[in-house]
């Protein structure tokens, strides 16, 4: 009997839910352009790519030019405490690449969250 696999890392790896990779199926094989090129290819791409900025930002009511689009977690974070100074705070149960980011910007100050993992004022 085979068994059946159970993955709790979905903060890692995710697979692609279907109505994205419909989505995005076309900029992997046939739109595959630089957006940042001048030729009329790459000028469609970063119409398309500014689009779906606007889209994001309008669904979390911000503007388009306060979404910053990255490759990943690690770039995002670094990003996040580029400009961070002083005392941070950040929850112990942190991702390392969060903490060492945090690190690195300032003195920190380690929260703990409660039972259940939520982090409040009284932390």
């Amino acid at each position: 009997m085979k068994q059946e696999l159970i993955y709790l890392d979905h903060a890692a790896a995710t697979p692609v839910d279907p109505v994205v990779l419909d989505a995005m199926l076309p900029y992997f094989t046939d739109k595959f352009f630089n957006p940042s090129s001048p030729y009329s290819l790459g000028v469609e791409v970063k119409r398309d790519y500014q689009l779906a900025k606007s889209r994001i930002a309008r669904t979390i009511g911000a503007k388009s030019d306060e979404i910053i689009m990255t490759a990943g977690a690690t770039e995002s974070i670094n990003i996040a405490f580029s400009s961070a100074s002083g005392k941070i705070l950040v929850p112990s149960v942190e991702h390392v690449a969060t903490l060492a980011a945090a690190e690195r910007q300032g003195e920190v100050t380690y929260i703990q969250p409660d039972k259940k993992g939520r982090i409040s004022v009284d932390s």
